[in-house]
């Protein structure tokens, strides 16, 4: 054991016959008074006793006492005059010894444990006042509540302030502490002073920071208080702003000033202020519902008012004649004449409600005649797109059975397609692409055509006739593909942009113009021909 943690040490003065002390304790002094009344040895050792037995209570033992009746009472026993008792007295004073040494070392080993602990825990808070910017750091953030609404744009101010005082706290209230436990702990006075000298160098790293920014938080807290007591008790700040809002408002400042760390003064004057202004606000708000009550009766006239109309109009609703537009009209008449009267706000809504009711008989029957109309045109674009299918798969069929039939029956049937092309309800695009389809169709009449021309004879393919014929034919297709042509390339000029159109139409217009110098070719040949056979 260090010298810095040895215990009081309760030591047993000499014995010596001295005079009494009678300026010790009320209960020794009263045991002192009754051992003058007492006349004999024996009874004046067994009070004694008594008293002695009666101080070392382990809880609070009261050594003093203890050893100050301990001299009285030994020079005692001389005046015992029996033997016997004397002995039985005086094995009850070395039990009484024995028992005040065992709990004098049981007391001394506790001070002992009490010593170390606190000055395990002084050397804690040295350590963490050594590492103060790292405790700052770690310590929980501490954040201005959300309800706070006035005080939001100063949140950053706040924070910071009140968190470094939240760590500031726990470090006073553990040097606090650690005092108080030093002044119950009984030790020597040097190890007292040393420890109050080691705790007084952690206060002086911690009070008086701490009160600076006690004052800094209360200066601030002040100032910002005057200034939504002004707010909330002019004019302009109960137009912006509810009183039932201000009134709420007052309730989080007031709940905030308890998180706060503030000086006593601040707190009790800041919320004096708040009381004021909540009482203030009490007596615009009862101003103002007494206001509300005399209005009430206005506006339930007018509602009344406005109903004697909405009547008429529900019942004009129901009528199949009506339409949409004229309900619409008298609605909105409705709803222009409320702006005219005085109104509550619940009542605007009330009778808002009142006038969508009467037009809903109107609204859903326009609903469900949009439905049959959408229902109406969806049957049609089926009906449409069941046309179209029917029209590709009949050319489909053509284009796969050419080998089937001869080139008349194929020219009646192209005849036949572009006939019912025609009557189909198509878009432009879908228009294009079936003449287009149905071009190729031609095409391959007019290959099987030219394949029926060769297998005739020499004579045959010659004739004059025959070849004029021909090239009419050609010349018939030649002007409708320039005419196609000039469609593709006035689309292909109008496209812009946009890419996509642009390449369907160059495609279109590729597939024309090869098909047109395939006319220009085959007219040349029977133009030569033609020229020959008038020339022999």
């Amino acid at each position: 054991m260090t010298n810095e943690t040895e215990t009081i040490l309760l030591e047993e003065p000499p014995v010596q016959a001295a005079a009494p002390d009678k300026s010790g304790s009320p209960a020794l002094k009263e045991l002192i008074a009754r051992l003058e009344k007492l006349s004999t040895g024996e009874e004046k050792v067994q009070s004694c006793l008594e008293f002695m037995q009666a101080a070392l209570v382990y809880k609070a033992p009261r050594f003093k006492d203890y050893w100050e009746v301990k001299r009285i009472c030994l020079p005692l026993f001389k005046d015992v005059q029996v033997p016997q008792s004397r002995s039985l007295l005086w094995s009850k004073y070395i039990e009484i010894s024995t028992e005040a040494r065992h709990l004098k070392d049981i007391l001394d080993e506790q001070a002992s444990f009490a010593m170390e602990q606190i000055d395990l825990a002084i050397k804690a808070v040295e350590a963490d006042l050594q590492s103060y910017k790292e405790s700052l750091a770690n310590i929980n953030q501490w954040t201005l509540p959300q309800d706070c609404q006035f005080l939001q744009s100063k949140k950053e101010v706040y924070e910071t302030l009140q968190r470094e005082l939240n760590l500031l706290n726990n470090f006073a209230a553990r040097v606090n502490s650690l005092r108080k436990e030093v002044i119950r702990t009984e030790m020597r006075i040097r190890f007292k002073n040393k420890f109050f000298e080691r705790l007084s160098l952690a206060g002086d790293a911690v009070f008086p920071r701490r009160k600076d920014l006690v004052k800094q938080i209360s200066m601030s807290f002040t100032a910002d208080i005057g200034e939504f007591s002004n707010y909330a008790a002019s004019e302009e700040g109960q137009q912006q702003t509810p009183i039932f809002e201000l009134r709420e408002e007052i309730k989080a400042l007031q709940q905030l000033a308890k998180e706060l760390t503030l000086d006593t003064q601040t707190f009790n004057e800041t919320r004096l202020q708040l009381s004021t202004s909540w009482d203030l606000l009490k007596e615009k708000d009862k101003e103002r519902k007494k206001e509300m009550s005399e209005k009430q009766s206005a506006f339930k006239k007018n509602v009344d008012l406005i109903l004697d109309k909405i009547k008429p109009f529900a019942e004009r609703c129901l009528s199949p004649t009506i339409t949409i537009e004229e309900a619409t009209k008298q609605s909105n008449d409705i709803l222009t004449f409320m702006k005219q009267v005085e109104l509550g706000r619940d009542e605007v809504r009330f009778l808002k409600e009142e006038v969508s009711k009467a037009k809903l008989p109107v609204v859903e029957r326009m609903r469900k005649e949009h439905e049959g109309r959408e229902k109406e045109l969806e049957e049609a674009q089926k009906q449409k797109r069941d046309k179209i299918e029917d029209f590709k798969k009949r050319l489909s069929a053509a284009q796969e059975n050419i080998a089937e039939h001869s080139v008349e029956q194929l020219l009646l049937l192209k005849d036949e397609l572009h006939k019912q092309l025609t009557l189909l309800p198509t878009t432009q695009a879908e228009r294009e692409l079936l003449e287009h389809a149905l071009k190729e169709f031609r095409d391959h009449i007019n290959d099987k055509k030219e394949k029926a021309i060769a297998s005739l004879s020499l004579e045959e393919r010659n004739s004059l006739e025959h070849l004029k014929l021909r090239l009419e034919d050609w010349n018939l297709q030649k002007q409708e593909i320039r005419k196609q042509l000039d469609v593709y390339r006035t689309a292909l000029a109008s496209s812009g942009f946009d890419f996509e159109k642009a390449m369907y139409y160059r495609g279109l217009f590729d597939t024309e113009k090869a098909r047109l110098e395939k006319a220009n070719t085959a007219i040349e040949e029977i133009e030569e021909k033609i020229e020959e056979l008038e020339n022999q």
